[in-house]
């Protein structure tokens, strides 16, 4: 059986996307390949972003900004459901990519912590995104059926 592949894409894929991956990876291990990317990715994850995912006991192993373009490749993960950050970055996206994937935008703004503790905005951002992912497997949307038949 196919195992589906979900891909969570941002901007710079080096704080909401990675949160999700790794929530997502660690609570569905074995149900779905589950992959971050940015259209512009950062060079690193930022401290606050790791020490954020350890707290929650959260593996941070493997976890790194990644480029949309690793998922462009001939021998690329096939990815089932996309879930962008931002609406514009589909629309950036080669038409090559987009070949019938379920597609979900969350409106989540990009944490901005100025004058604020960056992992207490990290930490309500990650509860958010827990939120969001939660609901999304409750409700059906993220099954290994519905996924595998989307168009």
């Amino acid at each position: 059986m196919k195992i589906p592949g979900i891909l969570f894409l941002g901007q710079s894929n080096s704080v909401r996307t990675i949160l999700a991956e790794a929530y997502l990876h660690q609570k569905c291990a074995g149900m779905f390949r589950v992959f971050s990317a940015g259209l512009d990715p950062a060079d690193e994850l930022d401290n606050s972003v790791t020490r954020v995912l350890q707290e929650q006991n959260m593996s941070t192993e493997a976890l790194e900004p990644k480029s949309v373009e690793l998922f462009l490749q001939p021998h690329a993960p096939e990815i089932d459901t996309i879930i962008c950050f931002s609406r514009q970055l589909i629309s950036a996206l080669p038409a090559s990519f987009m070949g019938g994937q379920q597609c979900v935008h969350w409106h989540i703004p990009a944490p901005v912590y100025e004058g604020e503790d960056l992992k207490s905005v990290l930490r309500d951002t990650f509860a958010d995104i827990r939120l969001r992912v939660d609901r999304l497997l409750a409700g059906g949307m993220l099954n290994i059926e519905n996924v595998s038949s989307s168009a």
